[in-house]
């Protein structure tokens, strides 16, 4: 994959998984190709220009160049501090690959996020040696933006759920990937012993929570029958029918769209016919049809159940700012955002006040607007939405709970089937029994969020409960590195690739239990990924030659059993040994076939395991 630079660069960007001989992580491998103008010497004029113009862009860590340097190191280690500043990370992004003058490795940045870096620095510092002026500090600053840009928009940064369970994962020494064939999930474990997660949910868990969870109706039906505590609700589909449901309903109550997530369109504590119209018209917005049902005016609450124990009991409390008697209440909200930003609010909400339709009206009923200017002292609730990501803050109340509450949410998930769940509620007192007062399940979530509180401690907990020694969930490997692969491969195929549950990788192509599965990946660990996808997988087999790990790399951090030509040395022998538990030695000249033999002896030694 080449990207031009410029007229007279161009740069080659190649992921490398897995160790290599350039490092025991992930990483991106940068070649800078017909690189002439960037092939001279730096003088020392250059080397204090590029480093005035880095301070003057923000990139103060900028890291100390020697004397005598090429254009192309100030590219890497413009490349370098560019990717440290934009992913905030105060880390060393770029080393030299031994051995290979001019390709250097970048991580942990994306393929994408590499290529546009690299691009930028090349320009940079070719614009500095040909004495140009066109970069000027303000668009080295603008470029930088752009990159920022860049990374805030890729995916996951919207889900603050998914890297809390990858940390999780790398805590625990479990094994992880992004799946290639599901975007957006995440695989933990290799093969069969993998468990797919979408965020906090298992995907393959018991499918009666995750079929009826979606369904807030056929959740509270369900429980309803059960002996769950639930509220009666009716579904309304235009805003006159809202009126009069709420009406013979009985006020206060709660309206909601039907479909909706994320607290989007919910109105709470609605009072009268009027008020009941216009929440059914936000709700509209936000699903296909609206529910009511009474409101309780108690605390909000939610329990978190992981492996059949509650993990955690929150609060959800709603967001408000306290009166001076000077500012308004729209500057009250600002300056909780400015504490906020500097670790010193009244609350920990961990999100932003944003003024909207709800906060005007949540201050419209109280007969307040943002131009009001609340007494000293006086707080003022500014939504009727308890939740974190629109201002909310929980608190952990689960020593309080009364052990017949915490049986009711175990309860709950036992019926659901389901090993992860988050059981919304409403209840007067968590300290009593849930038989002796108001109480009300509103709902139950099967991919709940657990960055609210505590999610290192709940993602860690799921993780355990899923995995109980995380070094089992690791695919048996075997690699057996091979002069003639390619000429040797149709028959090792032929042979050994309708074992079933073997995922068999060689220089032609890739087979799963047998069904042929596309062919040669870019490298032994883009192969090793797509077996560990395949959840029938009980075994990888990997047989490649020395050149190929020595261009792609190993990228499989820990190998069974590896076999080696009897005169094999030097650096992939010795990266190899560093990664396998056990090596043998083919002799020189041992027949295919008795070498296919041996290797499927052991496979179906791993296999039994």
């Amino acid at each position: 994959m080449n990207a031009p630079a410029s007229p007279s660069i161009d740069l080659a960007i190649h992921p490398i998984e897995g160790p290599s001989l350039e490092g025991r992580a992930d990483c991106t491998l940068l070649h800078v190709l017909r690189a002439e103008a960037l092939g001279h010497a730096v003088d020392a004029p250059q080397l204090a220009g590029w480093r005035s113009g880095c301070r003057a862009a923000g990139l103060d860590d900028a890291p100390e160049m020697p004397t005598v340097v090429t254009g192309i190191d100030l590219a890497v280690a413009t490349t370098e501090c560019l990717l440290a500043h934009i992913h905030d990370r105060r880390t060393q992004a770029v080393r030299p690959a031994r051995g290979s003058p001019g390709a250097f490795l970048i991580s942990p940045a994306t393929e994408g996020i590499a290529r546009s870096t690299a691009q930028v620095a090349v320009g940079f510092v070719m614009d500095l040696l040909s004495g140009g002026d066109g970069w000027q500090p303000e668009r080295l600053a603008e470029e930088i933006a752009r990159l920022r840009r860049l990374v805030s928009e890729l995916p996951d940064r919207a889900d603050p759920v998914t890297p809390l369970m990858v940390e999780a994962a790398r805590a625990l020494g479990l094994l992880w990937r992004p799946s290639r064939l599901q975007p957006g999930t995440i695989l933990f474990g290799e093969g069969r012993r993998q468990v797919r997660f979408d965020r906090s949910a298992p995907l393959n868990a018991a499918t009666l929570g995750a079929a009826l969870t979606p369904s807030k109706l056929a959740t509270k039906r369900f429980l309803a029958g059960l002996g769950i505590p639930v509220l009666p609700c009716r579904v309304v589909v235009d805003r006159a029918e809202a009126g009069r449901a709420a009406a013979e309903l009985g006020f206060p109550v709660a309206i909601k769209p039907i479909d909706g997530t994320l607290f989007q369109g919910v109105a709470l504590d609605v009072q009268s016919v009027e008020e009941a119209e216009e929440a059914y018209d936000r709700a509209a917005r936000h699903g296909s049809a609206a529910m009511i049902e009474p409101y309780l005016d108690t605390p909000d609450f939610r329990a978190t159940v992981i492996g059949g124990a509650v993990a955690i009991v929150m609060q959800r409390n709603r967001p408000y700012v306290v009166g001076d008697g000077e500012r308004t209440i729209a500057a009250l909200i600002a300056a909780h955002n400015a504490d906020l930003r500097r670790g010193r609010a009244r609350f920990p909400a961990g999100y932003a006040l944003e003024v909207d339709d709800e906060v005007r009206w949540t201050l419209a009923r109280a007969g307040l607007a943002l131009d009001t200017v609340p007494e000293a002292g006086h707080r003022v609730m500014v939504r009727t939405a308890p939740v974190r990501s629109l201002g909310g803050y929980p608190t952990n109340e689960t020593a309080r709970a009364h052990p017949e509450m915490l049986r009711l949410f175990e309860r709950i998930a036992h019926v659901l089937a389901m090993p992860v769940v988050a059981i919304d509620f409403r209840a007067e007192a968590l300290d009593r029994p849930w038989q002796d007062q108001r109480i009300a399940v509103l709902e139950a979530n099967a991919r709940p969020s657990i960055g609210d509180i505590e999610g290192d401690r709940l993602a860690r907990r799921i993780l355990e409960h899923h995995f109980p020694d995380p070094a089992a969930a690791r695919l048996p490997t075997m690699l057996v590195v091979d002069l003639d692969a390619d000429a040797n491969f149709p028959a090792v195929r032929a042979a050994l690739g309708a074992i079933r549950s073997l995922g068999l990788a060689g220089p032609s192509g890739v087979v799963l239990d047998g069904f042929p599965a596309g062919g040669a990946p870019a490298s032994t660990g883009a192969a090793h990924g797509r077996i560990a996808e395949d959840a029938t997988i009980g075994l990888a087999l990997h047989w490649t030659t020395g050149r190929r790990l020595a261009r792609r790399g190993l990228g499989i951090g820990r190998i069974d059993q590896a076999f080696l030509p009897a005169t094999s040395s030097g650096p992939i022998a010795a990266l190899v040994r560093d990664h396998a538990d056990r090596i043998d030695r083919f002799a020189d000249g041992a027949p295919l076939v008795d070498r296919i033999a041996t290797v499927a002896a052991v496979a179906g030694r791993l296999l039994l395991r």
